[in-house]
């Protein structure tokens, strides 16, 4: 988005001019990140809102599953209405199932049973939708939701198997505001206030056994799609946002910034490994 800066007769800085449609509106800068996040939400096709109230009652879903269904929610389109979409044809129930790589028709008949009972998918004759009550792009009226980044994702599935990368289905609902910590109370800004859940805690929320949640974890730190950080006994977790986001753009930056010097840490020590 072009900005360009308004000043007073001192040269202070008053707002923005920016450009809506075809005109310009001046947006004070007290108003302004409010501002950008609206266009951002309302024109972005990168990202997909998952709706963390409703996702949070899904624990019955397996980890392989929920990364069926993440690896389904990227063939979303900005303004068509929740259908699966790819190279500008409708995706058939036969179609996704090759992209996912599921073989067998009993295989991909539960799959679509369970998302179906679920409420998570709508079959319309042949073409598929996904609900509203999940996921949804551009506008929407509910307030507490995280941004799943499309493109990170799909990328993410030329690492990582389908359940490794469900896991992160599995965290939306517990990844915080401000800091991308994975906690109980992610509504918390004060960071002295918030809980971080540990391996246990998280194990029982999203219903997998520790071990389970410990391999998954791993495997997304080593995508760069998590932190897993030692503190003490235990383990705690950060997203990164360019995977799923719930933060302001200014947060979102600071957060970049913390997982930047974590790899160049990471590279360092592989660098000193290497000459050994």
């Amino acid at each position: 988005m072009a900005l360009k800066n308004v000043v007073d007769e001192n040269g202070a800085l008053i707002g923005k001019m920016v450009p809506v449609d075809k005109n310009y509106v001046i947006i004070h800068k007290k108003s302004l990140e409010g501002f950008k996040q609206k266009i951002e939400d309302r024109n972005t096709p990168n990202f997909i809102k998952c709706f963390t109230n409703e996702i949070k009652k899904l624990t019955h879903l397996t980890l392989t599953q929920c990364g069926y269904l993440l690896h389904i929610l990227t063939f979303m389109n900005l303004d068509k209405e929740g259908y699966l979409i790819a190279e500008e044809q409708f995706l058939t129930q036969k179609k996704i199932c090759e992209q996912l790589g599921i073989k067998g028709r009993a295989r991909q008949s539960e799959l679509f049973k369970t998302l179906i009972t679920c409420g998570l998918i709508v079959k319309e004759g042949q073409k598929i939708k996904i609900s509203e009550k999940y996921h949804a792009m551009g506008e929407t009226t509910k307030k507490k939701f995280a941004k799943l980044h499309l493109e990170s994702t799909r990328q993410l599935f030329k690492k990582l198997k389908h359940r490794e990368v469900g896991m992160i289905y599995k965290l939306l609902p517990y990844v915080n505001r401000k800091y991308g910590v994975i906690c109980s109370n992610p509504e918390e800004e004060e960071m002295g206030k918030i809980h971080f859940l540990s391996q246990d805690e998280l194990a029982e929320l999203v219903v997998e056994d520790e071990r389970t949640i410990s391999k998954s974890m791993k495997a997304l730190d080593q995508a760069s799609a998590a932190l897993v950080i030692k503190a003490g006994k235990t383990d705690n977790f950060i997203i990164h946002p360019d995977f799923v986001m719930r933060m302001k753009w200014s947060h979102r930056e600071a957060l970049l910034t913390f997982f930047q010097l974590n790899e160049a840490k990471r590279k360092y020590a592989r660098n000193r490994t290497c000459k050994k």
